[in-house]
């Protein structure tokens, strides 16, 4: 398991990043290995210092919808991409192939979240979302929070199809890099983008230097699935929660 520089500066929150032979599923899946990733999620709390029904994992619905948990809904399914709370002792999930996995952190509101983010949502503005209903609900500011980026696909082995340049705003068009008639889309940047549109300092900011693609023997991917279709294949998990 990984973690980031940043947030281990605070003492008041745990976090992680899952790596193989880890792997986890969406609450829905039915899968063949589901009892598999039922035993993950036990060794994920033994890891973690946390019971297992404290753990939350989002049925993701790749959509730019934010929840806020607390006390009365966290036994309760959770259908969205980014969850927020500041109850303690109760450990946020996202689950990633290749996507972003984003957690944040505001340690004056003593308040976490996390995003699950691909380029449609990313597009649907669910960092401005998330952020919004953070200031709205724990009253942050900018300048406190702390983000860190996950592992996820880097620039260089996510190729996109010349119809995606239809489907990307102007402002995020200098975020797509050619090479030999090929073109290449950088998630991580774009994000960072919009974190700094919301004033969120430099500083205050990290990412992860991983690539899910490229690092196989760390993480899973859903690209690399596509080009590999006999490998395993999970999702990897990241969280946090305050102590």
């Amino acid at each position: 398991m990984l973690k980031s520089q940043l947030l281990s500066q605070f003492s008041d929150i745990h976090h992680i990043i899952t790596t193989k032979p880890l792997k986890f599923r969406c609450p829905f899946y039915q899968g063949e290995d589901k009892q598999e990733v039922l035993l993950n999620k036990q060794k994920l709390a033994q890891n973690i210092w946390i019971w297992e029904e404290r753990i939350i994992f989002l049925n993701q619905t790749h959509s730019s919808d934010v929840v806020l948990i607390n006390e009365t809904n966290c036994t309760q399914e959770i259908y969205a991409d980014a969850v927020i709370t500041q109850s303690s002792q109760l450990a946020l999930f996202v689950l990633t192939s290749d996507c972003l996995p984003i957690v944040l952190y505001d340690p004056m509101t003593q308040s976490i979240g996390v995003i699950h983010a691909g380029w449609k949502w990313l597009f649907g503005n669910i960092i401005s979302n998330t952020l919004q209903k953070m200031q709205n609900q724990f009253w942050i500011k900018a300048e406190h929070l702390q983000i860190y980026i996950g592992p996820s696909i880097s620039q260089e082995n996510y190729e996109v199809q010349i119809d995606f340049l239809e489907k990307i705003p102007d402002e995020y068009k200098n975020y797509i890099k050619k090479i030999e008639e090929k073109y290449f889309f950088d998630l991580q940047w774009v994000s960072i983008l919009q974190f700094q549109i919301s004033w969120i300092p430099a500083k205050n900011m990290e990412i992860s230097s991983h690539c899910t693609y490229r690092d196989s023997e760390l993480f899973h991917s859903y690209r690399r699935k596509t080009h590999f279709p006999n490998i395993e294949y999970g999702n990897n998990a990241m969280g946090i929660y305050l102590k």
